[in-house]
């Protein structure tokens, strides 16, 4: 990772995890994260190839507590 911004070669580097819940069909939507260093990386599962949102710790921690507050989850 090159001054904050991913590249192709860090992409194919890191192991990509996906939800459990996504299933294994190929139309299942669902989104991959990897850790990257101090990053967080999350992509589209369905386009493994196209961007990359990159997130520090804490950020992610917050999106994902915010995502469960509003969709009446618990703990993310």
């Amino acid at each position: 990772m090159k001054g904050g911004s991913v590249t192709v070669q860090d992409r194919r580097a890191v192991p990509w995890r996906k939800s459990s819940h996504s299933g294994t069909d190929e139309n299942n939507e669902c989104c991959e994260v990897a850790l990257l260093g101090e990053a967080v990386l999350v992509r589209d599962s369905t386009r493994s190839g196209g961007p990359v949102l990159t997130f520090t710790p804490e950020m992610w921690r917050t999106a994902l507590a915010t995502l469960a507050t509003r969709h009446g989850g618990g703990r993310p």
